[in-house]
């Protein structure tokens, strides 16, 4: 990390990536207001994540990998549309009850 990034507390970094998801303000619109580099905010929000476990931080290195993971993806698709029109049944049927 940059100097210039070390400057900022751990607590003012995460008060800012708060900001940014539960008040949905953007990072260039925070940056305005706060006199931060938008690049820094983004950074900040990213570690953070990463951090909570909110997103893994993997990205697929091959085509191959990345084949693989679209094909995980569409077979949970294929699970949750299963499942969502069972509901549906399910609920269709105890309402007529």
């Amino acid at each position: 990390m940059s100097k210039s990034t070390e400057k900022y507390s751990r607590e003012y970094k995460d008060r800012a990536v708060k900001l940014m998801l539960d008040k949905g303000v953007k990072a260039s619109q925070l940056s305005l207001e706060l006199g931060v580099p938008a690049s820094y905010l983004s950074h900040w929000k990213r570690d953070y994540l990463k951090k909570q476990n909110m997103i893994d931080g993997k990205t697929p290195q091959t085509l191959e990998e990345a084949g693989k993971r679209i094909k995980e993806l569409e077979n949970e698709l294929i699970i949750a549309r299963e499942e969502r029109n069972i509901l549906k049944k399910a609920v269709s049927f105890f309402a007529k009850a």
